[in-house]
């Protein structure tokens, strides 16, 4: 055996290229050339040179390999992040090692230059992002629109004053006015109201939609706001949910791209200082108008157990769970009880409240959702807890939470005052009344603007060249990152990231598109309960087969819920690929049947 090389002392072929090692064994030399040495990307030739001297070998492979002289310094550059370390190869003869070579740094160069230009591809949609701000968006009007906000505390009447100012202005010339509100039970309840009064009006929400082609005013949630279009006047209600993070975003994004010669906001006293730095960033002014409460709100004066309940009343938890476990409690005692919570479908939730306002329902039991805005004839607004799960943790309420929800009682116009209080006896942690009363009667503290909650939409996707996770990822970095202003919501985004990685995942299979994925980004989905359903939509996006949920009449409330929740996804998607649902017609009819199928069942175990 004749060791001609050591790898401690190695042959340099060029700068980037060694030879470790050339070992002769019974005639064969083995050879061990090591490209790019700080990755260690290592040839191995073995062979029989009975023709050539070592150095003649050595010549051979430095003459062949100063040819890639330069894309090798090309990869060496990025090598530490974009190059395939300890590859290995061995090879027979200098043809096939020209051949191996010159495919690795073919494959390599290419696979790099890719990589290199989705980082630049990055950077440059990062550097269009940082250039104009979140809140710089806002598309240009073809004039400058007027701001004015209703300030004032709950049952001041803010709502119904912004809502007529709006009216006042309706001007087919001018375009549609629309409400965006922050719950499904306030759209339809705005959408009866105008309706009655003869106002062409049409309904939108996650769920389901009313489309009058002649309408003039639209009353929708948030969550669905086309801020592609114009309008004459928009008011938004609940505007201090601009500074929460559950509702941040979407109403950050209505504000920033409303496009209107008008925009009303009705907002709590204490968010009033946020309002006017919002619109500051955004080179606006605010019109504040400050209404004073029309009937008084008084504490009971201790704390109300289940046998001082009368009709009239209002009860509060937080969970679906527990408002079943009050129902039942409650309607045990002789009591017509109805329910209301987030879940329940929005026909459901209309046959309720129609319900309660005839009279044909003795108590409520609620969750917070009737905290803002609902009218009801309340007498007294009692909380049975005083925490709730905000989506991320358990926590208390807040001072504003407890104001909002309180002044529910005592409503102008179908009494004379409101009483709150707390109702013990039911759950844990239910020795709050004095927090209680001391929250609502507290002077508001106006809160500084601190930070703005902000999320891509569906433009800030379809303007990138990346991918969806590239492009959240990018957008991300571009707007929150390092930002004093703003922040993202950690679970909204991790929900995000996951729908992003599945349709992207979806999107490389080529089972659908990149616009389907946007689309289908978007769509108001519990990903973690529904992913299979989830995913056979994507299917039958694929195969253009049709979308359809069967419905039972006789299943118990918990199927006929997830029917519920089912159908408000098709609704959705209907709207995208109507030529692959059934017709919206279909889908609000058994939308119709399920909803008044849970009033039904509601009534029959509560009332």
């Amino acid at each position: 055996m004749k060791m001609a090389l050591i790898n401690d002392n190695p042959t340099q072929l060029n700068s980037d290229h060694y030879l470790l090692q050339a070992t002769e064994i019974r005639g064969r030399w083995h050879l061990e050339i090591n490209i790019l040495p700080n990755v260690g990307v290592r040839f191995i030739l073995q062979n029989k040179f009975c023709n050539k001297s070592m150095q003649d070998l050595i010549t051979t492979i430095r003459i062949f390999t100063d040819t890639y002289a330069k894309k090798i310094k090309f990869l060496k550059k990025h090598a530490h992040k974009n190059f395939s370390a300890n590859k290995s190869f061995t090879i027979h003869s200098i043809d096939t090692l020209k051949v191996k070579i010159n495919d690795f740094i073919q494959n390599e160069f290419i696979r790099v230059e890719r990589a290199l230009t989705k980082r630049r591809e990055q950077k440059l949609y990062e550097e269009i992002i940082a250039e104009k701000p979140y809140h710089d968006f806002m598309y240009a009007s073809p004039k400058p629109r007027k701001v004015t906000c209703y300030i004032a505390p709950t049952n001041a009447g803010k709502s119904y004053h912004a809502r007529e100012t709006m009216l006042n202005e309706i001007n087919p010339d001018d375009g549609r006015s629309i409400i965006l509100l922050p719950l499904r039970a306030l759209a339809i309840e705005n959408h009866t109201t105008l309706s009655e009064r003869g106002v062409p009006t049409s309904l939108i929400t996650g769920e389901e939609r009313h489309i009058d082609p002649c309408c003039d005013v639209i009353c929708q949630t948030v969550e669905t706001f086309d801020s592609a279009k114009e309008y004459n006047t928009i008011m938004l209600d609940e505007a201090q949910l601009t500074f929460t993070p559950e509702r941040g975003a979407a109403y950050l994004e209505s504000i920033v791209l409303a496009r209107c010669n008008h925009l009303i906001l009705t907002a709590a006293p204490e968010s009033r200082s946020q309002i006017e730095s919002l619109f500051f960033h955004l080179g606006e002014s605010v019109a504040f108008i400050e209404l004073d409460r029309l009937c008084p709100l008084v504490a009971l004066p201790a704390p109300l157990t289940i046998k001082e309940l009368k009709p009239g009343d209002l009860v509060i938890a937080f969970s679906t769970k527990k408002i079943h476990a009050l129902a039942k409690e409650i309607s045990a005692r002789g009591f017509k009880v109805g329910t209301l919570y987030g879940a329940m479908s929005p026909s459901a939730r209309r046959h309720m409240m129609q319900h309660y306002h005839e009279g044909k329902i003795d108590i409520m039991v609620s969750t917070d959702a009737i905290g803002m805005g609902a009218n009801f004839p309340v007498d007294r607004c009692l909380f049975s807890e005083n925490q709730k799960f905000d989506g991320e943790t358990v926590r208390e309420l807040t001072v504003q939470e407890m104001k909002q929800i309180a002044g529910r009682a005592g409503r102008y116009g179908l009494k004379n005052k409101g009483l709150y209080g707390s109702l013990v006896g039911f759950f844990d942690h239910d020795d709050f009344y004095e927090e209680l009363v001391e929250s609502v009667e507290s002077e508001p503290i106006v809160a500084p603007l601190e930070k703005l909650y902000a999320l891509p939409n569906k433009e800030a996707f379809r303007s990138s060249p990346l991918s969806l996770e590239r492009t959240l990822h990018a957008w991300i970095n571009a707007t929150c990152e390092g930002s004093d202003l703003y922040e993202k919501n950690q679970k909204m985004m991790f929900e995000f990231k996951s729908r992003c990685h599945l349709l992207q995942d979806n999107i490389k299979k080529g089972i659908i598109s990149k616009e389907d994925g946007i689309n289908l980004l978007f769509v108001a989905i519990n990903i973690e309960k529904h992913a299979q359903f989830f995913n056979d939509i994507i299917v039958r996006i694929h195969d253009k087969s049709p979308i359809k949920i069967s419905i039972s009449e006789g299943v118990n409330l918990q199927d006929l819920e997830e029917s519920s929740e089912l159908l408000a996804v098709v609704a959705q998607v209907q709207r995208l690929y109507p030529e692959f649902s059934e017709t919206e017609d279909i889908i609000v009819e058994k939308q119709a049947i399920v909803g008044r199928n849970i009033y039904t069942k509601l009534i029959e175990m509560y009332a």
